[in-house]
């Protein structure tokens, strides 16, 4: 009986002093853009299908790699084309927004390898202080058209 008692005040205590997760700590937008801005690096973009079939878009598309994305707590973006040019477009700086209740960030004016979406939407997945990651639905990219896309992003050292 005592060793059940000692048991079950060992497991209370370990609940108790149980620490927040880092990754989790602040708001979503204070994990997003800091508290002035965090830049972001693509790190797997995904498309599928209805039907579950997939294509790895990273591998398509092997110059989205190095692209840098800043956010800003401003609600402005930039998305800077760096090593690797995907095409001979213009850094973009637009605004973006994330919803009330961090389920959507909307990214205004959005343009990767010379095509342009005008509202990029993707309903959050995670948001945590080194990475976050979303799923824009209906996409068409070129000739490509998905009934979904993942997206990953890690914060950019």
């Amino acid at each position: 009986m005592k060793k059940i008692t000692l048991v079950c005040i060992l497991f209370l205590t370990a609940l108790a002093c149980k620490k927040d997760d880092p990754e989790t700590q602040g708001t979503p937008m204070e994990r997003l853009a800091g508290t002035e801005s965090k830049k972001w690096k693509l790190s797997f973009a995904e498309a599928r299908d209805k039907e579950g079939a997939s294509v790895s878009l990273m591998a398509l598309y092997e110059c989205w790699a190095d692209n840098l994305l800043t956010l800003y707590s401003n609600g402005t973006y930039t998305l800077e084309d760096t090593d690797k040019k995907c095409s001979n477009f213009e850094d973009i700086s637009s605004s973006w927004t994330l919803s009330e209740n961090a389920d959507q960030i909307k990214l205004a004016n959005f343009t990767i390898a010379g095509q342009a979406f005008e509202n990029l939407t993707l309903e959050v997945k995670e948001i945590k202080k080194s990475s976050f990651s979303g799923i824009a639905r209906n996409v068409t990219y070129g000739t490509l058209v998905a009934d979904e896309v993942e997206l990953r992003f890690k914060v950019s050292d």
